[in-house]
């Protein structure tokens, strides 16, 4: 049981990584940039956008401003796309 835990957890992340990464090319920007405004490395960027390893909030709150997009509706997005039923 708690391996299928584990195994959910993993795809909430994979897909938050997805969701990452459509921000950042949607605002038109290189990993390269991104991982500078977000004071990350283009490693850490990938690591996070294909879903192995998570960010921290304050990660997320630089990545929000280095696309443009308010926290806000950054998280009404996340929860659209991992709850639907709550909205």
């Amino acid at each position: 049981y708690l391996r299928q835990g584990a195994k959910k957890q993993m795809n909430y992340t994979k897909e938050f990584g997805k969701y990452i990464r459509a921000c950042r090319k949607e605002a038109g920007i290189s990993q390269e940039t991104f991982a500078e405004k977000c004071d990350l490395s283009t490693r850490q960027i990938s690591n996070i956008e294909t879903g192995r390893c998570e960010p921290k909030l304050s990660t997320i709150f630089k990545m929000c401003e280095a696309c443009n997009i308010s926290f806000d509706g950054f998280m009404k997005e996340l929860t659209l796309l991992f709850r639907p039923d709550i909205l």
